[in-house]
Parts: structure tokens; sequence; C-alpha cells
């Protein structure tokens, strides 16, 4: 029996669907190009860096904000990747668009690193109002049942057997295709 990981969409790769607003200059390029490479690289602690110096100059850079955020949740600072990840939530909620598999991972990654720093109020909140906008994202309910379960999240990889989530088997049967983004910018 296959076991489910939910660090598995922290080491995915979020897709770009939509392009950020705002021009770059070539420096801000070069460093984007350079984040990308280092993220994808498994250099997290250099694209962490270059994602600050990007965000520093445009802080309503959603991608970047992403990529910051998972750059730290990768080097397991799990506290710090709340930031971005709020951000970014915030950057989309004001209007900024993510497709829904950017959507999805960004809360679960925000889900996961609230769990770790032990808000579960945080984490049930954010839980509850992700099955009501999205009730069919099987995940969701997997994160519910790893906050009331007695293991709840911790720093090791956290899974549950299939037989174990309290949602049906055929639901959590599914794979989410990602790809880099060409730009940050």
């Amino acid at each position: 029996m296959k076991l489910i990981s939910v660090t598995a969409i922290g080491i995915c790769v979020i897709s770009m669907a939509a392009i950020c607003s705002g021009q770059s200059s070539d420096r801000q390029d070069s460093v984007a190009d350079r984040a990308l490479q280092e993220y994808k690289s498994g250099q997290y602690e250099a694209a962490e860096r270059d994602c600050r110096e990007i965000v520093k100059q445009n802080p309503s850079n959603i991608l970047a904000q992403i990529y910051l955020g998972q750059s730290l949740y990768m080097q397991k600072k799990y506290a710090e990747s709340v930031a971005p990840f709020e951000k970014a939530r915030e950057l989309e909620a004001s209007g900024m668009k993510l497709n829904s598999t950017q959507h999805r991972i960004v809360l679960d990654q925000l889900v996961i690193a609230y769990g770790i720093g032990g808000n579960l109020k945080k984490v049930h909140a954010l839980l509850d109002d992700a099955i009501r906008q999205d009730p069919d994202y099987p995940l969701n309910y997997y994160n519910l049942a790893l906050q009331t379960s007695p293991r709840r999240f911790s720093t090791r990889t956290t899974s549950l057997k299939a037989s174990r989530c309290p949602i049906p088997a055929r639901m959590i049967r599914f794979k989410i295709m990602c790809t880099m983004p060409t730009s940050l910018s």
C-alpha cells in the first residue's frame, strides 16, 4: 500500500499560469533566473538569498514570495516560511492570480508550517476555509486528519496509510503535475 506524503508537495515545483505584473531591470531578471536555477538544483539557502533580494525590490512579486517561502520551507525553517506564504495569500486576495495548483501548494505548505510550529488553531481555521472553498481536494482532509491525529505534524516526513485517511481511497489517488516557471518577474 502506497504512503501519501504531505511533504511531497513541498518538493513539487510551482507551475506558472499567470505572469506577475511589473517590469524588472536586467539585474532583477538575472537574480530571478539565478534564484530559479538555485531552487531547481536544491541550493535553497542561495535561492532564499536571491528571493529575498527580489521581494525587497518588489514585495508584490507573488511568485518570488512563494519561492522564498518554499526555499525557507525546504531548509526546515518552517516558522520563517509562514510570512512569505501569507504574503502570497494576501497578494492573491488583492487580485493577483494563482492557478489552482499554485494556490493549493501555498495553502498546503502554510498549513504544515503552522502545524509544525504548533499553531493548531490557525491550521484548523485555514483548513476549515479550504474545505469550504475546495471540497474536492483530498489533501485538505488529509491535513485535517493530521491535525487531529495524536502524532500531529512533525519535522519528519509525515504520512498516513491510505486506509487510515478519513476520505475514500479513490480521492487519494491523484497526481499533481508541476512545472517550473520560466521567470519570477
